[in-house]
């Protein structure tokens, strides 16, 4: 629940005019379409991770992470005079207007749809937030993303999506409230959550072998906080977790030699796991090198993706060489995220033939040497 005052009506009129209108709820898509709540669960304005603000509070009690803290209960104390009113938010009694609540993430997000939750009493319905806009930072300004102005009949406990077109990704996002459903000028906001496209969370994990350890990385994706490295020695699982990880890399150096390792990785927000990656299946063979020297001539050099489609390149050792040290070079990070292939062979009416692999498409890689 957030509470704000506010005077000077003529500057909130003038405000309003220049506000695009959308007159009751967005129309919101499938809820599979979207992630969780990308703001975890917290317990303080700092905790557990990202920054929660609000330009007032009414006191100790009402600070702005209250407003995203999952609930939504009675509080003893409530300035309306009413028997109780919602523990969940930051009640402000502001000197300004308007009223402003919103929430700093770590990382930048793509926020595409928020959520807002009415108070748990009767009068603190008359108290919720009626025109508003969302509003993104981008180190500069604050840009307007949805507006929304006479949002009316709010029922207790009563929660409402907004779902708008973003396609960038900002740390701090706000709702800046100029006016409520009737009450003295004050604003009374339940809980506020924001949320990401479900097609974001696609989670790639790929691998590579370096004496007797496993090399593992993967892409970050929208709403995680850490991630849970798993381990199995069967495709399929079941797995176990051997690592918990705030980056995007791992090494497994607990290994033997010979043996075929079998991971997934899952990204967890809060205390929930949210999206699982592909399957990398790796054996560790105790050499000096990531691969054994090529010793013939030639190679069949066969790449497996993620996808499970297979390329098949005929090589020159040096050619296949060139290929393992870019591979090696961009798992440590280093290099280019593409490589190419120029095809000799069918060219038919073309002057060259060329083939690009990414490094975060590819699961796995063999090498057949041979000697003409």
């Amino acid at each position: 629940m957030v509470l704000a005052k506010w005077f000077n009506k003529r500057f909130f009129s003038y405000a309003l005019m220049f506000c695009v209108l959308f007159f009751g709820q967005s129309i919101v898509h499938a809820e599979e379409q979207y992630t969780k709540d990308l703001i975890p669960k917290m317990t303080s304005n700092t905790a557990p991770s990202g920054t929660a603000f609000s330009n007032s509070q009414y006191s100790s009690k009402y600070q702005a992470w209250r407003a995203f803290d999952g609930l939504n209960i009675e509080n003893s104390e409530n300035p309306s005079g009413d028997a109780g009113g919602a523990q969940s938010g930051d009640l402000g009694d502001l000197k300004l207007n308007p009223f402003l609540l919103g929430y700093e993430f770590p990382t930048e997000k793509t926020v595409v749809k928020y959520a807002l939750e009415s108070p748990n009493w009767s009068n603190g319905v008359t108290q919720m937030a009626k025109s508003w806009t969302f509003e993104g930072w981008d180190g500069t300004s604050w840009n307007i993303l949805h507006t929304v102005e006479n949002e009316t009949n709010w029922k207790i406990n009563e929660v409402r999506n907004y779902q708008f077109t973003n396609e960038k990704s900002y740390k701090k996002y706000q709702i800046r409230v100029t006016a409520n459903n009737g009450f003295k000028g004050y604003v009374y906001i339940g809980e506020l959550k924001m949320f990401g496209y479900e097609e974001d969370l696609n989670l790639i994990l790929s691998g590579n072998t370096h004496d007797l350890s496993n090399v593992l990385s993967w892409n970050s994706i929208n709403g995680a906080t850490i991630y849970n490295v798993k381990r199995s020695i069967n495709t399929g699982g079941p797995y176990e977790t051997i690592a918990t990880v705030t980056n995007t890399t791992y090494t497994d150096e607990d290994v033997e030699k010979g043996i075929t390792y079998y991971y997934i990785v899952t990204a967890v927000n809060e205390d929930s796991e949210i999206k699982d990656s592909n399957e990398v299946a790796l054996t560790p063979l105790g050499n000096t090198d990531p691969v054994d020297p090529i010793t013939g001539d030639r190679a069949l050099l066969v790449i497996k993706m993620i996808s499970g489609l297979e390329k098949e390149y005929e090589l020159t050792a040096s050619e296949v060489q060139d290929f393992i040290n870019w591979y090696n070079g961009r798992a440590d990070g280093r290099g280019k995220e593409t490589y190419m292939f120029d095809k000799d062979f069918n060219k038919g009416p073309f002057t060259a033939r060329k083939d690009y692999v990414a490094f975060s498409k590819i699961q796995s890689f063999e090498v057949m040497e041979y000697t003409k």
